[in-house]
């Protein structure tokens, strides 16, 4: 792994001299993982990227660890379960200290595409796919969605879907992988 004192020349030669088992192009969130794991396993692993570590679509991303809700629509159970299981992961165990739940408020208002009962079964099978873990489902009356959120416009507002997710900074979370990938025996530049 590269250092602040090791310019990427010295590395990239460094890497040149070595044989690896695996070759990771790309220290984005995936590949960094990807080396992590590798490394983990026993296997001689080299990871590199163009530019910096995180720097290009991991550093472009929403910023959410999402639990999958948008994916009920398509009924894609298994996707939104294993969003739900990869959003526990980090916040349980993984990175408890780079991600943290953020609230959402979903209004549902007459007359909408998505009607109260649509939305109130959304979050029951949200929440139960979550396990009943980190995913805070429930429905809300107008009020208390106005409480929530002072700004919501109020004018045909029925109830509100409220749920958790959470939100990361991505490009620590994508170094705090390579700093543990290196940890574990993983080369990079």
């Amino acid at each position: 792994m590269a250092t602040a004192q090791e310019p990427r020349a010295t590395a990239l030669e460094h890497l040149a001299s070595e044989t690896f088992d695996l070759l990771v192009v790309g220290a984005g969130i995936i590949g960094a993982r990807t080396a992590l794991e590798a490394a983990r396993s026993g296997a001689r692993v080299a990871l590199v990227d163009a530019r910096d570590f995180g720097g290009a679509t991991s550093s472009a991303s929403s910023k959410l660890v999402h639990g999958g809700l948008r994916y009920l629509q398509m009924y894609d159970f298994g996707l939104v379960r294993e969003a739900h299981r990869e959003r526990r992961a980090l916040l349980d165990g993984i990175a408890p200290h780079l991600v943290r739940p953020l609230t959402f408020v979903l209004p549902v208002y007459r007359k909408a595409p998505h009607r109260s009962a649509v939305v109130a079964a959304g979050m029951v099978t949200y929440a139960a796919l979550s396990g009943f873990r980190h995913a805070g489902a429930r429905m809300v009356g107008a009020a208390r969605a106005r409480r929530l959120v002072p700004s919501l416009r109020t004018e045909r507002l029925v109830a509100a879907g409220v749920f958790e997710d959470a939100q990361t900074h991505d490009s620590r979370l994508v170094l705090a992988t390579v700093t543990t990938g290196r940890d574990a025996g993983t080369d990079g530049s």
